[in-house]
């Protein structure tokens, strides 16, 4: 894929390990991505859903643009 995404980050949480923030990208191609304190974990296809757990969830939004 060579478009620049437009990642959202849709929400987040501390964990042990850092924070966790699940990502959107906003530019509609559905990629979503999860980020342990601001590297990459894992990048999913299109169209795969990111589980959000809700319990342990302390909202935060932002956008960041990758070109």
């Amino acid at each position: 894929m060579n478009a620049s995404h437009r990642w959202e980050t849709t929400s987040s949480h501390v964990t042990s390990d850092g924070w966790v923030r699940y990502q959107r990208c906003g530019c509609g191609c559905g990629a979503t991505r999860v980020l342990l304190n601001t590297e990459p974990v894992s990048v999913e296809p299109i169209g795969t859903a990111v589980r959000n757990d809700r319990r342990n969830d302390r909202e935060r939004s932002g956008v960041v643009d990758e070109r």
